[in-house]
């Protein structure tokens, strides 16, 4: 064997590794530094190390299952910087009746992945659940409907336990979920379209019954307005969630004035009127891609039945 190989498959290369990963894991939890790129050479490291020992030692060569869990090793190790560079995990709400426009809250992603995620058709039909406290939470089953690869829209039912599979993305509903009024704005300008604008809004969801979901946002030109949704009872939280007979008010402060609104009541501004059309509910949702999920399973498997291989004939 040439000395190069020999240098590579050295134990001290071994402990080099280790140093590296462990300097490396600091920075990205002290530092906030970026894992793939800092994790990347202690791992092509590891793998030319693997390798190196594999060729300079004849007993790898003569034992089948001894050489077999190394290759697994070094297999494990290149599709975990595949899956590094490759994956994405992203966060996106959804009103009742609106459909996912590429847009997420939070998005973190490899280096080879790109923004493939923008092409994913899919919407939110709504679901109904008893609303309980975080503590007691339930399973929830959103209704979704989704565009095929032959363009044809589907529906079906998904979870936290049961994902919408997309182009290779897992779709998961999340225990982020809460009311989402439905408004109705008409410019007084007329410059609109007659029909005039349809908006929804997501209120925040509180885990205690006390504090009343609330949101602020901006209207059409630019006025800042300020959502407050009040229960009439105080177990119609815990109702089903985002109906629209929900018994409710809601408050709307703009500027210095308050309007308490029900559905199909109006509050008329100097620059158009708003009229609160019902109330809907809004879902969070996980999206995840990872292609080499499968690929990892097996090859973990593969090298656990190789090594209890290579002990099992040791002790027998």
């Amino acid at each position: 064997m040439p000395p190069l190989v020999y240098l590579l498959a050295s134990r001290k290369l071994t402990v080099l590794f280790f140093l590296l990963t462990a300097g490396a894991s600091l920075a990205i939890a002290l530092e906030k530094m970026p894992a793939t790129e800092l994790m990347l050479a202690p791992f092509i490291l590891l793998v030319a190390n693997i390798c190196a020992a594999i060729f300079a030692s004849a007993r790898f060569r003569a034992d089948l299952p001894l050489l077999l869990f190394h290759l697994c090793l070094v297999a494990l190790v290149a599709l975990v910087g595949l899956a590094r560079l490759t994956y994405m995990e992203g966060v996106a709400t959804l009103s009742s009746g609106t459909a996912f426009e590429g847009v997420m809250l939070s998005e973190k992603s490899g280096l080879l992945h790109g923004d493939r995620f923008r092409a994913l058709h899919f919407a939110n039909d709504g679901f109904n659940e008893d609303y309980f406290r975080r503590g007691t939470y339930r399973a929830t089953y959103n209704r979704v409907r989704w565009q095929d690869e032959q363009g044809a829209w589907q529906s079906g039912e998904i979870g936290d336990d049961r994902p919408l599979i997309l182009q290779g993305y897992r779709i998961y509903t999340t225990r982020n979920r809460g009311f989402s009024p439905l408004f109705h704005w008409q410019p007084a300008d007329g410059k609109e379209p007659r029909d005039g604008i349809y908006g929804t809004v997501q209120l925040n969801d509180m885990p205690v019954d006390t504090i009343s979901p609330s949101v602020k946002w901006e209207l059409p030109g630019g006025i800042q307005a300020r959502a407050i949704l009040d229960f009439e009872t105080p177990d119609a939280r815990k109702a089903l969630h985002g109906t629209k007979d929900l018994p409710h008010t809601l408050t709307l402060k703009i500027r210095d004035t308050r309007h308490e609104l029900r559905p199909g009541d109006k509050a008329v501004l100097p620059e158009g009127t708003l009229t609160y059309v019902q109330l809907d509910s809004w879902m969070g949702y996980q999206i995840s891609y990872d292609p080499t999920q499968p690929w990892i399973m097996a090859t973990v498997l593969l090298g656990i039945a190789s090594l209890i291989r290579f002990y099992w004939r040791r002790i027998w």
